[in-house]
Parts: structure tokens; C-alpha cells; sequence
């Protein structure tokens, strides 16, 4: 049951009864928030329940933030990131709240709403199938944290979300990274130097945030990036059509062939694309490449249609002289 749900279900603390608003409140921390393990569901029930008794005081301050309290240690309890838009929604205008798991600390609500608003374009990112709307959200995600200089996060972790935990800024530098990775992937099929160049910086960010963070899983990102650098602003010529192409494994390929070393020495000569042979393999653009895979492809289903129909016309002759046989053994039996 999501937080809104549960408010207008207007669930009713029974143990609190005749309790008023202050002793409610109070009893959220002491039955709930502040009990080892915490049982946060009870805290809720409690602070729904305060609420309702400020609002019935006229104290429209306390019961805002009672609810508000509420709809946190709901989000918190469920670790559910569809409850952030609600839980922001209840912290409304409140100017300051109570810190997570104190009653006395009060914290300003603004870096709690601004790192929510964020982890929403983070789930995002991660749920959308485009790589356009992916980099978008990413990209999202690192400019609401920019927001937030150093300051240290409060949900990120807590909703167990890849990446750096260790403060806003180095958190959405790594958002950033991840907006630049699959925007270098939207665009490399047109424009492979723009892809190349996106990837760079993506590449440094990532490195930025391996050595700002004490995450040591984080140079995964950094040799993901570096290992596509490498086979992005490869150039290699077309052994076929002599055009130079820009991109290992994107706009050109390597193709087995039988190649010797006179065939080296006369590219070497002539003072074209070496590069062109390497290791038993030659270069192909995909433009060629896929057109001989292509014409290979219709080759090859031709040959099974021939052979298909060679094999039908042996086994139906094969058939008709087994029947013939057949028919003479039984004549033979018989007579």
C-alpha cells in the first residue's frame, strides 16, 4: 500500500488512544523510529495519527510535519523509489523537518527534496529503453545534484542504487558520465568523432569519480569507457573500396583471409593503410562487408533449396523402388 493510500485509508493507532497530539507525535520516535531493529511501520501509523489531532488543534504547522514524517519513513520502510514523488509532495513548503532517525535534529528540506527529484530521473534512466531518453535523464539526474555542492545524500544509498554515495557532487558527476556514455552510443552511428569525443569526456568524469570515491567497483565504468575509446577513433581503410572508415566493430570489421607477407610489403610499398592486414584478417567497411555477408547468405539458401529438392528426388526414387521390391518379394512368397 503506497503512503496516499495508506493516509486515506485513515489508519487508527489503537495503543494511542487518548493520546494527544504532542504524546502521538512523541510516540512515533519511542514505539517506532527509535526501537532496535526501528519498526517504521508503527512510527507511521503514529504520525498519521498526530496529524489528524494537530489539524483538529489548528496546528496546520506540526500536522504538516507529521505527515510529512510519515510519508519519509514510509519511503524509507518501503525502499520504494515510486514513493518519491509522494513523499516529496507531502514535505509540501516545509522549510525544515526532522532528521531520519532523530527526533531533535532538524534539517532543511530543500537537499532532501532536490536529491529525491534526482533519484526520480535516475529511476528513470534506468527503465527507459531508448538511449536517448536514458542520457537525458542521466544528464537530468547529475545537473539537480550539481545543485547540491558537497553535501551528503540521504536516499541513494538507502535505495541501494549503483554508483557513489559519498556526496552530491561526486554522485552526479557520475550521472553526468553515465549521460555522456549513452549519448556517445545514440549518436556514434552518425557522427563517430562526435561519439569519440563524448566518450572522452565521459571517460574523464569516471575517472574523476574513481578518485573522489571510495567505491573501489567504480574503475569498471572508467575501462569501459577507455576500451570503446580505443575501438571508436580507430581508422582503418577498406580493403575493397580504399575509403577510410572510423570505428572498430561500428564502421568497419576484420575478416579472415589468407594473407602473405608479399601482400604487407605491397601495401607498404604503395605507402597505404598497412592496417589493412593484420593477424590473418583483413579490413572491410560495413558497407562492403555486409554485402558480401549478404550475397553469401543468398548463396548459401540457394544451394540448400538445391540440394533440398536433389535429396527429395533420391528419396522419392528410393521409396518407389522399395515398394517395387516389396510388391515382387510378396508375388515371389506366394507363388
Amino acid at each position: 500500500m503506497g503512503f496516499m493510500d495508506r493516509l486515506k485509508a485513515n489508519v487508527k493507532d489503537i495503543s494511542g488512544v487518548g493520546l494527544d497530539a504532542d504524546e502521538q507525535f512523541d510516540r512515533a520516535y519511542k514505539r517506532g523510529v527509535f526501537l532496535q531493529p526501528p519498526d517504521y511501520s508503527s512510527a507511521i501509523d503514529s504520525f498519521i495519527s498526530a496529524s489528524e489531532k494537530y489539524h483538529k488543534d489548528g496546528n496546520q504547522l506540526m500536522a504538516s510535519r507529521s505527515n510529512a514524517n510519515a510519508a519519509l519513513y514510509h519511503l524509507v520502510e518501503s525502499e520504494d523509489p515510486a514513493e518519491l514523488s509522494e513523499t516529496i509532495e507531502a514535505m509540501g513548503d516545509l522549510a525544515e523537518i526532522e532528521k531520519i532517525g532523530s527526533q531533535r535534529e532538524m534539517v532543511p528540506t530543500a537537499p532532501l527534496i532536490t536529491e529525491m527529484k534526482a533519484l526520480i530521473h535516475e529511476f528513470a534512466a534506468t527503465n527507459a529503453s531508448a538511449t536517448s531518453s536514458k542520457f537525458e535523464e542521466y544528464q537530468n539526474a547529475g545537473n539537480t545534484l550539481a545543485q547540491l555542492g558537497n553535501s551528503p545524500l540521504e536516499f541513494s544509498e538507502r535505495f541501494k542504487f549503483p554508483g557513489p554515495h559519498d556526496n552530491a557532487m561526486v554522485r552526479g558527476l557520475y550521472n553526468l558520465g553515465l549521460s555522456d556514455y549513452h549519448k556517445a552510443l545514440s549518436v556514434v552511428m552518425k557522427s563517430p568523432s562526435e561519439a569519440h569525443n563524448l566518450m572522452q569526456k565521459a571517460a574523464g568524469q569516471f575517472q574523476q569519480v574513481r578518485i573522489s570515491s571510495v567505491d573501489a567497483h567504480l574503475g569498471e565504468w572508467e575501462s569501459t569507457t577507455q576500451t570503446y575509446l580505443d575501438r571508436i577513433q580507430l581508422k582503418r581503410h577498406c580493403w575493397l573500396c580504399s575509403r577510410e572508415m572510423q570505428g572498430s566493430g561500428v564502421f568497419f570489421d576484420y575478416y579472415p583471409a589468407k594473407i602473405e607477407e608479399y601482400h604487407v610489403q605491397i601495401l607498404e610499398e604503395l605507402q597505404e593503410d598497412s592496417g589493412m592486414l593484420e593477424n590473418g584478417k583483413l579490413v572491410l567497411c560495413t558497407v562492403c562487408g555486409s554485402a558480401i555477408e549478404k550475397q553469401a547468405d543468398r548463396y548459401a539458401r540457394h544451394r540448400t533449396e538445391e540440394l533440398k529438392k536433389w535429396a527429395s528426388e533420391i528419396l522419392t526414387n528410393h521409396g518407389s523402388r522399395l515398394d517395387k521390391l516389396e510388391h515382387h518379394a510378396q508375388n515371389h512368397k506366394h507363388g
